[in-house]
Formats: C-alpha cells, sequence, structure tokens
C-alpha cells in the first residue's frame, strides 16, 4: 500500500476516535435540538439597556399560555364554572409542563402593610364625597349582603381588597391565582411553561396535552381556547422534525434505487451511505460540541451534505483507476467548498455560522472517508444500467449550435427578466409558518380577553424613580392623546407624596373626625379593638418605594420595572396595539425610546442578507482567481460559467415564481455555488467525452435534486424557498456542466 494512502487511512480511523469521543462528551452533557428561529440570528447590537427590556419582553412572551373558556349557549351557573377552572387547573399541575407557581401571585403581606397608602383614585374620591360610604359596605358584607371578604378587626375599609382588585382588568372577577372570570362570563386561566416550548422534547408533549384538554372540555359541552407563543412554537418544532423525517427517509429511499439500479450491487450503496453517514455525524458532533446544541433548521439545510459528499463517493465509483484517477478532483472540490461555506464565519450570524460548521466538517470527513476508506475495499464498477447509462451520457454535450449567439441572447433576456422580478423579502415573519388552526385558535381566544398587548413597547430611563414617573405621566398623556391602549407604572403605582395625601385623607375622614370609633362601638366592638386599629394605622405610615411595589407586584406590572443602577432607572410602557408605528416611532418624548424588536430583527436580516451576497461575490472572485492560476484563462473561465449560470437560473427562477429573496436564499446559492464548482472541476478535468465523468455528476445531480426537491414542499416558507432555489440551481448546473469541458463553437452547414 502507497505511503500517501496509509496516511489517509489513518486519518479517516483518527476522525472516527475523535468522532466517538466527541459523541460520548455531548452524550453526558445531553443533547440539545431547538427549534426558535431567533436563536440562528445576530444578537442586538443596540444598547444594553434596549437588550434588557427586549429579553424581560421575549420572557414574558415566550413561555406564558392563556387558556380562555368562553360562556356556553346555555348559561352556565357560577359554581360550574368553578368547577371547571379547578379541574383545568388540577390537570395543568399533574401534567408536569407548568410551573406550580401561579404566574399572577403577588406579595400580599405588601399590600396589607401599605394599605393605608396604596388606596386607589376611584375610593379617594368616594371618601371625598362621603366617608361613611366604605363602612356602610362593609355592614353590607358582613351581613352577607354582598361577597368581598371582611377583616373587621385589621382592615374594617376594606382597603387591601380594593388595591388588589386594581390589578385586574375592569369586571373580572379572581377565582383563584390562576383563574379569573369575566363579567360576560368567560372564564381564563393564565400559565407558564417549565421549559421553552421550543425544545422539541417537550413541544410535542404540550400539543398532545392540549388536544386532550380541548377534548374533555368539547365533552363538557364547552370550549377550550388558547393564546401564546408557546403553542406556536410547538407547533413549529414538531413540524420541523416530522419533515426532517420525511424528506430524509424520501430522499434516502431515491438514493438507494438509483445508485441499487446503477451498480446492480449493494455494496457501492453500503460505501455511499457510509460516506454520507460519516459527514452527517461529524458536521451534528462538531456543531453541537462548538454551539451546545443544533438547531432544526440547521438539520434541514444540512440536507445539502447528501448533493455534495455523495459527488465524492460516486466520482470514485464510477472511475476506472480508483483514488489515483479522482483524487485531485474530488480534493479540489472540497477545499473549494469548504472556502465556500467557512467564509459565513466572518459573519455575527448564528445560524450562518452553524451552517457552516455543520457542512464544514461533513464535507471534509466525506472526503476523507472516500479516499482513506474506499481504496481499502473492493467495490464493483456500474452495472449493466450503469454502463447504459454512460453511453448514453458520454456525448451529451456534443452537438455544436449552428447559431450560438441568438440562443444566447434569448437565454441572457430571460435570466434578466425573471432578476428583475426578483423581490428582497427581510421580515423575520416570513421565517416563521404559522398552522392556519392554530391562528384561528389564537384569534378566537383574543377576542374574549379583556385585555391585549402588543409586541412593540417603549423603554422610559430617567435618573431616579421620580423623574421615571413624571418621564411616563408625560408619554401616557401622548398616548392617551393618540388614542393607544396602553399599560405604564404610574397607572397603579401611586407616587411616594400621593401615598402620603392617602394616609392623610384616610386620617383626617376616619381617626380624626372619630368616625371609625364611632362605627366599632356602634356595632357593639369592645374598645381595646378600636384602640388597636388606631394604633396600626399610626404605625403604618412609612411610604412604599416604586423599587419595593414593583417586587410585590403581579407579573402583569413587575415586568414593567426594570430597576436601577449607577446610571439610572428603567421602566416598560406596554402597548394593547399599534395602529400606526410611523407614528410612534416619531413620537418625541425626553427620556423614553421607542422598541420595535420585529422591526430591528428584519432589519438585521437585510443587513446580512447584503453582508452575505457580498461575502458570495467574495468567494467567487477568490476561487474565480485560484482557478484562473491552476487552469488558464480560458480553463479557468469555462470552470467558473457553471456557477455563473447555476446561479443566475436560480436567481431568475425564484424571481419568476415570485419566491421571497432572503438570506436564506443567499445560503442556497452558496450551496449551488460548491456543486456546481464540482461540476465544473470534474468535466473540465477529465474531459466532457468520459463517460465516467458524465454518469458521476449526472448520477450526484439526481440525487441532490432528490433531496432538494423534497424541501420545496415544505410548509415552512424559508425552507421552502431553499429547496426550490436549489432545485433550479442544481438542474441548471448539470445543464451547463459540458461548457467546463470545452466552449461552444457554431458549427456551419
Amino acid at each position: 500500500m502507497p505511503a500517501e494512502r496509509k496516511v489517509l487511512a489513518a486519518a479517516w480511523l483518527g476522525l472516527l476516535c475523535g468522532l466517538a469521543a466527541i459523541a460520548g462528551v455531548e452524550h453526558r452533557n445531553g443533547w440539545h435540538l431547538r427549534a426558535d428561529i431567533l436563536t440562528l440570528l445576530p444578537a442586538s447590537q443596540q444598547q444594553p439597556a434596549v437588550q434588557q427590556a427586549t429579553q424581560r419582553m421575549a420572557q414574558s412572551f415566550e413561555q406564558q399560555l392563556l387558556l380562555v373558556v368562553p360562556p356556553p349557549a346555555t348559561p352556565a351557573t357560577f359554581e360550574q364554572t368553578l368547577e371547571i377552572a379547578r379541574l383545568l387547573e388540577r390537570q395543568m399541575q399533574s401534567s408536569g409542563l407548568f410551573e406550580q407557581e401561579a404566574p399572577a401571585s403577588w406579595d400580599a403581606t405588601t399590600w396589607q402593610q401599605h394599605r393605608y397608602q396604596l388606596v386607589d383614585t376611584d375610593t379617594l374620591e368616594k371618601i371625598a364625597r362621603d366617608p361613611s360610604a366604605l363602612l356602610k359596605e362593609t355592614e353590607a358584607a358582613l351581613f352577607g349582603l354582598a361577597t368581598s371578604p371582611v377583616d373587621l378587626e385589621h382592615d374594617p375599609l376594606g382597603l387591601h381588597q380594593r388595591t388588589l382588585r386594581e390589578f385586574l382588568p375592569d369586571n373580572v372577577e379572581p377565582l383563584s391565582e390562576r383563574a379569573f372570570l369575566t363579567g360576560t362570563g368567560t372564564l381564563f386561566i393564565t400559565a407558564r411553561l417549565r421549559a421553552s416550548a421550543f425544545d422539541a422534547g417537550h413541544a410535542q408533549a404540550l400539543l398532545h396535552w392540549m388536544a386532550d384538554m380541548k377534548r374533555w372540555a368539547n365533552g363538557e359541552g364547552r370550549t377550550l381556547l388558547a393564546s401564546g407563543l408557546p403553542l406556536f412554537a410547538a407547533n413549529g418544532a414538531v413540524q420541523a422534525q416530522r419533515e426532517i423525517s420525511l424528506f430524509g427517509s424520501l430522499s434516502l429511499a431515491g438514493v438507494v434505487l438509483l445508485l441499487l439500479f446503477t451498480f446492480s450491487s449493494p455494496r457501492p450503496l453500503l460505501a455511499t451511505l457510509t460516506c454520507i453517514g460519516i459527514g452527517t455525524a461529524a458536521g451534528f458532533l462538531l456543531t453541537h460540541a462548538v454551539f451546545g446544541y443544533v438547531h432544526m433548521l440547521t438539520l434541514v439545510f444540512g440536507v445539502s451534505l447528501i448533493g455534495i459528499s455523495v459527488d465524492y463517493a460516486l466520482h470514485y465509483l464510477c472511475a476506472e483507476g480508483g483514488i489515483a484517477d479522482v483524487g485531485r478532483g474530488i480534493t479540489l472540490a472540497m477545499l473549494s467548498s469548504v472556502a465556500a461555506f467557512a467564509s459565513f464565519f466572518a459573519t455575527p450570524f448564528p445560524g450562518l455560522q452553524q451552517i457552516a460548521a455543520f457542512s464544514g466538517a461533513g464535507l471534509v470527513a466525506a472526503w476523507l472517508t472516500v479516499a482513506g476508506l474506499l481504496p481499502l475495499v473492493r467495490l464493483p464498477g456500474p452495472g449493466d444500467l450503469g454502463q447504459r447509462a454512460m453511453r448514453a451520457l458520454s456525448g451529451r454535450g456534443d452537438h455544436r449550435l449552428r447559431h450560438p449567439w441568438p440562443v444566447a441572447a434569448v437565454t441572457a433576456l430571460a435570466l434578466l427578466s425573471g432578476i428583475a422580478m426578483l423581490q428582497p423579502n427581510d421580515d423575520v415573519r416570513v421565517l416563521q409558518s404559522v398552522d392556519p388552526a392554530l391562528a384561528e385558535d389564537d384569534a378566537q381566544a383574543r377576542l374574549h380577553l379583556p385585555e391585549q398587548r402588543a409586541s412593540q413597547f417603549f423603554l422610559v430611563e430617567a435618573a431616579d424613580p421620580a423623574e421615571l414617573a413624571r418621564i411616563e405621566q408625560s408619554l401616557s398623556e401622548r398616548l392617551e392623546g393618540l388614542g393607544v391602549a396602553h399599560r405604564a407604572l404610574v397607572h397603579a403605582y401611586p407616587t411616594e407624596a400621593q401615598q402620603a395625601a392617602s394616609h392623610r385623607t384616610l386620617q383626617a375622614a376616619y381617626y380624626d373626625s372619630g368616625a371609625l370609633a364611632d362605627w366599632y362601638l356602634g356595632l357593639g366592638m369592645d374598645d381595646s379593638l378600636v384602640a388597636a386599629n388606631a394604633e396600626a394605622f399610626g404605625a403604618a405610615a412609612t411610604v412604599l418605594s416604586l423599587p419595593a411595589w414593583a417586587e410585590a407586584a403581579p407579573p402583569p406590572w413587575r415586568d414593567l420595572w426594570l430597576g436601577c443602577d449607577a446610571t439610572a432607572c428603567r421602566s416598560i410602557v406596554t402597548l394593547a396595539s399599534v395602529p400606526d408605528p410611523g407614528t410612534l416611532t416619531r413620537l418625541d418624548v425626553p427620556g423614553a425610546t421607542w422598541v420595535d424588536r420585529v422591526e430591528e430583527i428584519s432589519s438585521l436580516l437585510a443587513r446580512y442578507r447584503t453582508l452575505a451576497t457580498e461575502a458570495l461575490g467574495v468567494v467567487y472572485l477568490v476561487l474565480g482567481a485560484a482557478f484562473l492560476a491552476l487552469f488558464g484563462l480560458r480553463g479557468g473561465l469555462r470552470v467558473l460559467s457553471v456557477p455563473a449560470l447555476s446561479v443566475l437560473t436560480a436567481l431568475a427562477a425564484s424571481g419568476l415564481l415570485g419566491l421571497p429573496f432572503t438570506l436564506f436564499s443567499v445560503l442556497a446559492l452558496m450551496v449551488v455555488v460548491g456543486i456546481s464548482l464540482d461540476y465544473g472541476i470534474f468535466y473540465h478535468l477529465h474531459g466532457r467525452q468520459r463517460p465516467a465523468t458524465a454518469l458521476a455528476i449526472s448520477l450526484s445531480a439526481l440525487t441532490t435534486v432528490l433531496a432538494f426537491g423534497m424541501l420545496s414542499f415544505s410548509s415552512t416558507a424559508v425552507v421552502e424557498t431553499f429547496g426550490k432555489t436549489l432545485f433550479f440551481g442544481i438542474t441548471a448546473a448539470w445543464l451547463a456542466a459540458p461548457l467546463a469541458g470545452q466552449p461552444i463553437r457554431s458549427s456551419n452547414p
């Protein structure tokens, strides 16, 4: 065995040992697959304060689920609705999917201690009109004429219950810490997932649980609706898993049949599958080791390894002289493809970096398998069907056009027309597929909710809490003038001055006047109770600071407070809806910053689409210079014409079909460049007359089209576009590959 072959075989064994070691380490650490499309995007380039606010908002959306039970056609009693709420809560607890602590819980002790300061505006107005009104309401509750609980000893005015009700929308009655009942009879229950629904392991369980609960509700004669990002995330994760399994199986089946028919033996098939399998395993393990997880879309795009790595095995299997005959070609092809993918490491885009790592490692491993393992095994060449195919393909490209320039002009016009119709679309929402049934369910659920919330918001910054409250108040007044419903801390938190004024109002109305003492005595209470209540009132004169208030508030309000550091205090003002983003963007309130995460991510996608396109151009120029040096001017231009025509054809087809041109379209073009360069290199090195080259490239094109043709049927728009772009690009590469053998010359009759 030649020394070079021994080195390659040893390197291949070293590769297997390395992969086994990485697999062992990663298995101990646990395998992680993700489906959250945002993890593929660059980190925000905004200021840290904006990033903190964005993360807070994302957390409140990511794991929050809302179950809604509309009122039935036949009105239900309060007891029936309460029983349904209790059953749903028990099912949530037993499922293990949700946090046990209710997401709407608050620190009631703090409110009890500061009940004399945290008096709502309606109660203060009622006291100003008639101080005895609160005492009459307490009497009604004592004698069973009202449902509110009464703490006669510590809170005879019912201030604590009034304060807690301020955190709920109008006409909403709490049934528990999770469940609430609206005045129209709609029951809604808040829940928070234990783990992210983007985790593929939890997604299936959540969807199964939701389906079971819907069937149960239908059996009870009720409708169960759900609203929240977790369901969409779970559906996307399960859908991606299903598509990976389906498309991978179908494309693999196509490759198996194709190779069996061509070689009439299972050994070449096993060799090819070994090449693909080791390449895919290497890509997966290295990506998981470097990033700590593998994204579902990375796996979908990783199917591209079948299209590129299979080239190496097929050229080896079809060549008469074995590795000595095709070694230079597959090495140049591997290096050019790896160089193309490596260019994406220069971008701060985790998605591109993952795909580059997966593809680069996979291609090197596949090349080493062909160069190091296959020469050690006796493998048969093409069978009868393969030989016939070689003879049929050997003359492909021999015919010459009589009038090449008119044909070239028509082709150029068609390409330019399609490219002119290409429409960039960088909206991040294009990346996510939305199940129509889930969207309808979510829309119906939102119709029954007392409040809505948009993803856009304002970030407020100030030197101290008092200044923060003043800025929020100014912003709130501007938003009210525009008719934009919103939620701000100033809507619920009374300033320290207002708290002190509330304490004074209560003191004048009930304690200094003796009205409360007389009321107690009129009910036959002991003098000691009067004295104890007066003492408690005098001791509770401390106001509650904004940070302490926010820490004790329930999540919808607590999440608005971002805290204070050495530079500033910060809060969030959320919006129920955004009728005109342009107006809000131009809203000038010093200290308030408009934040639109969707628009920010879309802008980043547009920027990196441009950068990736430029990187693709640079890669083409660098490889072009290398091929011109290797093959000379005419030979280099012939090789480079194949990827050029392939990319132009893919772009034109996308434009004619109305496919969106996104960052991931550029990624597909990178794969097209890698594969079409392979075709051009082999045709140039071995000549378009060589039957083995024609057969290997045709088999490679067919297997690649089988793989990527499946992606064209994906329900995820970005994957569909990726698949179709590759389909047209690879088809064009196969048609144009003979150009690398020799230039087209006109033939005169």
